[in-house]
């Protein structure tokens, strides 16, 4: 065993081992959501209390279990692990190794070893989430950096620190931070539409690239370096590109930086070698046990701007099949944690909740919750961890996501679907608050298209089933995609989402039975219609109207592809020289109906976008009776969304009869031009004229944009009687003040050139 440093009493290392003296370090080192300077900062000051020794240096390093407290003189070293004993520091282990260590110890006092205290002399990384605010005004726990930080934290690796623009930090912010904090490694996460900012900093990252000040290595993550690597490899030659999952890559980083390790042999990047030329190393995937909580930083900024918690449980996807969906940067099978480590990280977030008065409520970011197992044993996964939920009374809720047929699957028997009704009543019941479900479209054959597996007919079996046993659930639906021709699929969209048939009344399972009630729920029209809750599908989809993105090396390009062929025209207009931004095509309609409705769709989601975002987002944490105002809200603006597109449809489609009136109506108030307007539009000759048609849609949008008007002006009263609370910061009325400022203005947020508006000719 390493031999215990014997030194005189009023020595201050030896006056810190007072067992009070440990007892208030360790209680701000429990404090596992604490940054490490900021832990520091509290250990120095309880320090100063009792010592005047200046010499003394304090570091903090580790995540939850394995946090530890050094404390450095030049007589040796106190380390102080509360949550594990000294033997099992990883730390100390690849110093002395583990059979050296003391056991059964909390706190020891080593000799000054140089061995010791360069190891303790951690490489600094700085790790930063760009956002552009305005766009995304209501921040989520980040946890592209935040894994990326526990995980360096957990080996003891790095002095990590993190900058999450979400909570309003500047550009400025970022370069001071640098400045200050002087990062051997400055790692920058860049997602769908966050290039443009990302470049604002990596320039003035650049501009302070000086030896004398700072001069980090520049790593790039996240999906738009890994799409377009020689797009930043060229501006930035000496900057490394991570692709796939990230937690091997830093870690190997931070390895080459220490010269333990050759830059070839780092996991997953891509790089311009000796030579100048790119080059890519493999992929390498970290096994879920071994992925920590996300790192907490950001909490208190978080609570003060109503964020959300996120946390991810799993990776990947076993359907794999979606043609929207592009695979490359994501991992090809699905795994997930051990359901041990499930529970232990949702009582550490529990303990977050309670200490920062948060909801006890956890977003999963999982593109799957149920998933696949190799053994096909999902179903046990499931109800074993929602047993153990309810079991040990852990009390978190949660927001989840899962395909169509985890629910409802034509090709399973009976006895498959009883028992995946009792684990998702069991998941009910220990805490799932809200189900997600891609269903997509209402239209079959743009489903096949899509890839999706499924049926319309599937979608609504679904939703009954999950309605019935009391989940309340949110939808992802495509309402255009760029091979639709003609408005039948448009109008069998229209029709799905308006079904009443879908909804159910939360039913008691033991008055019929899990067998019985889903016989009832997927045959008897008699049932489902006395305990229909009266609701349409559209009050569950989450942003009505939209268009298919065809990104980058997603299937759906592929069959453009083969249309191309087919119609003899070029469909993908940028093939070589894509959104870097959005990661997405440039493509042509076929139909240019279509894209005008489409186009004009997505001019009034980014009109709105911002408001719809931030109330949905509001909704996430807010108490109960502000749930009710903002979800009224909602579903006021998607009912009006509908509207809009079957007004269109009114306007153009000639097959429609022209006495049909809709029910133009959005919370009792019927705006009074409205019904003449719409007559007068379809009895105008020129609307076949593309360039007329475009006015008169934008007409269109006028006229039901006073509708949303309407509701805006109920929120802004709520807001002011207090019914509806705003972020410490007002982001939420900021919002609304950007909305009325731009009343009028039909654009496109994230499509500058108007990518979507072209046809075949």
């Amino acid at each position: 065993m390493v031999e215990a440093l014997t030194i005189k009493e009023e020595e201050a290392l030896f006056l810190l081992t007072e067992n009070s003296i440990i007892d208030e370090m360790r209680t701000v080192v429990e404090q596992f959501w604490l940054p490490p300077h900021k832990a520091c900062a509290q250990i120095e000051k309880i320090i100063r209390l009792y010592t005047d020794d200046l010499s003394l240096k304090v570091m903090v390093s580790g995540e939850t279990k394995n946090i530890s407290l050094y404390i450095i003189g030049s007589s040796g070293v106190l380390a102080l692990t509360p949550f594990s004993n000294i033997d099992s520091n990883v730390l100390l282990q690849k110093v002395y190794g583990e059979s050296l260590l003391p056991k059964n110890r909390k706190w020891y006092i080593f000799p000054p070893d140089p061995r010791l205290i360069r190891r303790l002399t951690l490489p600094k990384v700085l790790l930063v989430n760009p956002c552009v605010l305005e766009n995304f005004p209501v921040p989520r726990l980040s946890l592209s950096i935040g894994l990326l930080a526990s995980y360096l934290r957990k080996y003891q690796k790095a002095d990590v620190r993190i900058i999450d623009m979400q909570m309003g930090f500047t550009v400025k912010d970022i370069i001071d931070e640098a400045l200050q904090f002087r990062p051997v490694l400055f790692g920058l996460s860049i997602s769908f539409g966050q290039k443009g900012i990302a470049l604002s900093i990596l320039d003035e990252i650049y501009n302070a690239r000086k030896p004398a000040i700072t001069d980090p290595l520049i790593v790039l993550g996240n999906i738009i370096p890994a799409a377009f690597p020689s797009e930043f490899l060229e501006r930035y030659p000496d900057s490394i590109v991570a692709h796939r999952e990230g937690e091997l890559t830093i870690m190997g980083l931070v390895e080459y930086l220490q010269g333990e390790r050759e830059l070839e042999s780092v996991p997953g990047i891509t790089f311009r070698n000796k030579l100048g030329n790119i080059q890519s190393t493999p992929n390498e995937s970290v096994p879920m046990a071994l992925i920590p909580l996300p790192a907490l930083d950001t909490i208190e900024d978080l609570v003060r701007c109503k964020g959300a918690l996120t946390l991810e449980l799993s990776r990947g996807c076993q359907w794999n099949a979606c043609t929207f969906c592009p695979r490359e940067h994501k991992s090809s099978i699905w795994k997930t944690f051990p359901t041990e480590q499930i529970l232990d990280q949702f009582i550490r977030l529990r303990q977050i909740c309670d200490h920062f008065g948060l909801s006890r409520h956890v977003f999963l970011a999982d593109e799957e919750f149920v998933g696949g197992m190799n053994d096909g044993l999902e179903t046990e996964r499931i109800t074993g961890l929602s047993q153990e939920l309810r079991r040990r009374d852990i009390g978190i809720h949660i927001d989840a996501a899962a395909r169509v047929d985890q629910v409802y699957s034509p090709s399973m028997g009976t006895a498959w679907h009883i028992k995946r009704m009792k684990m998702w009543h069991l998941c009910r019941q220990a805490g799932l608050d809200r189900l997600f479900m891609g269903i997509e479209s209402g239209s079959n054959a743009q489903l096949q298209r899509y890839g999706k597996g499924i049926s319309a007919g599937h979608a609504v079996i679904a939703i009954r089933i999950l309605s019935a046993l009391g989940i309340p659930l949110r939808f992802g639906f495509i309402m255009f995609d760029q091979l639709m021709i003609g408005l039948k699929d448009l109008k069998e969209n229209i029709t799905f989402l308006e079904r009443t048939d879908a909804f159910m009344k939360p039913i008691d399972v033991q008055e019929y039975g899990y067998e019985k009630l889903f016989e009832l729920l997927l045959r008897d029209k008699d049932f489902v219609a006395t305990f229909s809750a009266n609701k349409p599908i559209y009050a569950g989809v989450s942003y009505m109207l939209a268009t298919m993105e065809v990104l980058i090396n997603s299937r759906y390009k592929v069959m453009l592809k083969h249309a191309e062929r087919q119609y003899g025209k070029q469909l993908i207009l940028d093939e070589n020289t894509p959104d870097t931004n959005m990661g997405r095509y440039k493509v042509v309609f076929v139909d240019g109906l279509i894209k005008d409705i489409s186009v004009s769709s997505q001019k009034w989601i980014d009109r709105h976008f911002g408001a719809a975002y931030t109330i949905k987002s509001a909704y996430k944490i807010a108490p109960e009776p502000e749930r009710k105002y903002l979800m009224d809200w909602m579903i006021a603006y998607r009912s009006i969304s509908l509207l809009l597109v079957k007004a269109l449809v009114f306007i153009f489609d000639e097959n429609e009869n022209p006495e049909e009136l809709f029910d133009i109506m959005t919370s009792g108030i019927l705006e009074p031009n409205l019904p003449s307007s719409l007559g007068e539009f379809r009895n105008d000759s020129r609307k076949g004229n593309p360039v007329y048609r475009a006015r008169l849609i934008e007409d269109c949008l006028n006229i039901f944009d006073r509708l949303v008007e309407v509701e805006m002006r109920k929120l802004k009263t709520l807001m002011e009687l207090g019914e509806v609370t705003d972020t410490a910061d007002g982001r939420l009325h900021a919002v609304l003040q950007r909305w009325q400022a731009n009343k009028g203005m039909w654009v496109l947020i994230n499509d500058a050139d108007h990518a979507s508006e072209h046809e075949v000719s």
